[in-house]
């Protein structure tokens, strides 16, 4: 499975980006004649699709671009007008995430980087992005039972809610803010 960001404000190196039309990397070892980058960057905020995939599939440059066809397609049926979403207009990148290693944990891998989005976000926006150590490999054997037992403690809150909303005379619901809270802890 891939996981797809359009991130509004990207920082990016505006004169020595090496995205390509299919979001490839740039090269890692790309210098200038002295050795050393020549101009300074200039950073500016342009929009990009960054297209994390924990099994580093074959087929990403087809979904980057059926992403631009999607977007210009969405773009004219809610606003009415044309409007392009190119390379030139929005970057695409396949930043290296960590992988998984098997077939059954990319919906876990998905929630990672979601969180790993929020919890740590992504200062640079120069390519190529190397997001291999962007979280412990460790957090990864330890991410299924932390989401069963968010479900289960969920489950209960739930089930208690209802208990109380028959028997009104037993216990009261459990106050919203107090499932806020327990969704809150498993999140540390």
């Amino acid at each position: 499975f891939k996981l797809l960001l359009d991130v509004k404000l990207r920082q990016e190196n505006c004169a020595n980006d090496e995205s390509s039309d299919d979001g490839g990397l740039a090269d890692d070892n790309f210098t200038s004649e002295a050795g050393k980058w020549h101009l300074k960057p200039t950073f500016c905020k342009q929009p990009c699709i960054l297209l994390m995939d924990s099994l580093r599939g074959p087929s990403r440059s087809t979904v980057v671009k059926t992403l631009r066809e999607y977007l210009e397609v969405e773009w004219e049926v809610k606003k009415g007008t044309k409007r392009s979403f190119s390379k030139e207009v929005m970057k695409g990148s396949n930043p290296r995430v960590p992988q998984q290693n098997n077939f059954s944990d990319c919906g876990v891998y998905i929630l990672q980087y979601v969180e790993s989005f929020f919890e740590n976000p992504i200062q640079s926006f120069d390519l190529p992005m190397n997001l291999t150590n962007w979280f412990p490999e460790q957090r990864m054997k330890t991410k299924r039972e932390e989401i069963r037992n968010l479900i289960l403690t969920l489950q209960e809150l739930q089930s208690k809610d209802k208990k109380g909303q028959r028997d009104l005379s037993t216990t009261q619901p459990t106050p919203p803010e107090r499932t806020e809270q327990i969704i809150n802890d498993f999140a540390l």
